[in-house]
């Protein structure tokens, strides 16, 4: 007996331990209440918010194998970004796109770049976010998966990147 893939939409109301495999939470869909499993591993998504679940048909639960949020939870910013937007930053990576044809997270680990996260008390991961910003607005497109240069990061995958429009007829002002 196979199991068949699904996918469930809807805000979790209800959550709980199950046993030592994990966690189950209840999901209020358009078509009434799933309960969902999740392992140990994966995470249950905040209640109230909505979500899209990808997982498993089993007997009587759906097995979670990953989920996203549809709506931002509560604490994120506009546009499901999850750290807020920060002017400076944003424009010191537009200035660095411009000379750059394709680009990882990694071309923008400059000193300046780096100065101004420091200054502005912000993580690095804010680069995460001015970059799928500047994909929600078509700036730029995903090409492809490539490893990371950098040693700390100890050649993970991060996304390398090419420019949709021509970044230096973008005014700096109209990023954020």
């Amino acid at each position: 007996m196979s199991k068949a893939s699904v996918i469930v939409e809807g805000a979790v109301k209800n959550k709980g331990h199950w046993h030592d495999k994990g966690y189950w939470a209840s999901v209020d869909t358009d078509g009434g209440n799933v309960t969902v499993a999740f392992t140990h591993v994966l995470r249950v998504p905040k209640l109230d918010v909505r979500v899209r679940i990808h997982g498993n048909q089993g007997r009587f639960w759906v097995f979670a194998e990953k989920w996203e949020y549809l709506a931002p939870p509560k604490g994120k910013t506009d546009g499901t970004f999850p750290v807020k937007s920060d002017s400076e930053i944003e424009d010191a990576v537009v200035r660095r796109i411009r000379s750059l044809n394709e680009f990882t997270v990694d071309d923008f680990h400059t000193l300046e770049i780096l100065h101004l996260i420091k200054k502005n008390k912000r993580d690095k991961r804010v680069l995460g976010s001015v970059l799928r910003k500047f994909k929600a607005k078509d700036w730029i497109k995903e090409i492809r998966q490539v490893h990371s240069r950098r040693k700390e990061c100890h050649h993970r995958p991060v996304v390398l990147w090419t420019r949709t429009v021509q970044f230096d007829k973008i005014m700096v002002e109209s990023v954020s």
